[in-house]
Formats: C-alpha cells, sequence, structure tokens
C-alpha cells in the first residue's frame, strides 16, 4: 500500500512540474515584446510553427521521412543537413531546427544506403537559396522569418 501511495504521489509531482514547466515556457513565449523575435534578419517576425521541411527518399518510396521543423527563434536554433539525392553522393543542403536533427538523421541514414555507391563523381550540392556550393567553409545558416535557411555566404 505505501509502495502504490509513494508511486501515485511522485506520478503527481512529475505531472505537476510538468504542467508548471508547460505554462512557464508558455507564458514565456508571449511575455515581454521581444519573446517571439527573431534575431537575425527577418527584422522581428515571429517563429514560423508551420514552417516544415518534406525529404523524399529518391532511392526507395518506402523510406519515408518526417515532415522536419524549420521554425526558429534564434539563429542559434538551426543546424545544416546534408540529404543525398543520388548514387554519386551528391546532396542537397538546408537548414532544420536542431531538435529535427536526429530524426532526420534516422532516415537519411536509410536513404543513404539505399542509394549504395556507382562510382561516379558527386555533382556540386544544391543549397535551399538556389545556389551550388562545392566549398562547405561557404554554408551557412540563419534564422529568417522565423524558419532557419540554409545559405551560401557570398565570396
Amino acid at each position: 500500500m505505501l509502495f502504490s501511495m509513494t508511486t501515485n504521489l511522485s506520478c503527481c509531482v512529475r505531472l505537476g512540474l510538468l504542467v508548471l514547466a508547460i505554462g512557464v515556457w508558455g507564458c514565456g513565449a508571449i511575455a515581454g515584446d521581444n519573446a517571439n523575435q527573431v534575431t537575425e534578419g527577418g527584422g522581428g517576425s515571429d517563429v514560423d510553427t508551420e514552417a516544415m521541411l518534406q525529404l523524399v527518399c529518391k532511392a526507395d518510396e518506402n523510406i519515408v521521412f518526417p515532415p522536419l521543423a524549420k521554425g526558429c527563434f534564434d539563429v542559434s536554433q538551426c543546424v545544416l543537413i546534408f540529404h543525398r539525392v543520388d548514387c554519386c553522393k551528391t546532396a542537397n543542403v538546408y537548414s532544420i531546427n536542431q531538435l529535427a536533427q536526429a530524426e532526420f538523421d534516422d532516415v537519411e541514414g536509410l536513404c543513404s544506403q539505399a542509394f549504395g555507391t556507382c562510382g561516379c563523381k558527386s555533382f556540386p550540392y544544391t543549397v535551399e537559396d538556389g545556389n551550388e556550393v562545392t566549398n562547405f567553409a561557404n554554408l551557412a545558416v540563419k534564422c529568417e522569418e522565423g524558419a532557419c535557411k540554409a545559405y551560401v555566404v557570398p565570396e
């Protein structure tokens, strides 16, 4: 009986802390004039909570990517990802919210293996801003209009 009461109490305490954390987070998101502001680019836009990236595995249609979140408050939430598009190891470059990276990595590993290798030379990578890149040092991310975006830094 004591174990059951302790377990129920522990569960209630954890639930209470979760509700408190959600409440604090929710209030923080609306408290203050700058709480939803983008810190780089975008001129103070709200986070785009609907900004998603939907990738397709061209090697195997049965390998399905989940929608990947791109929304951000700040550039520190953004990471670069490389999505393989052929057997030559050519990839497209995108930026997503860092919280979606594990989901991407899991499925991208399967997709990349499905391509195998064909021994050809890879083409320049295409970045989501439409530019091509061969020097990865020229890649960067930004949080613009509430969404993570990859771009090529002009030389």
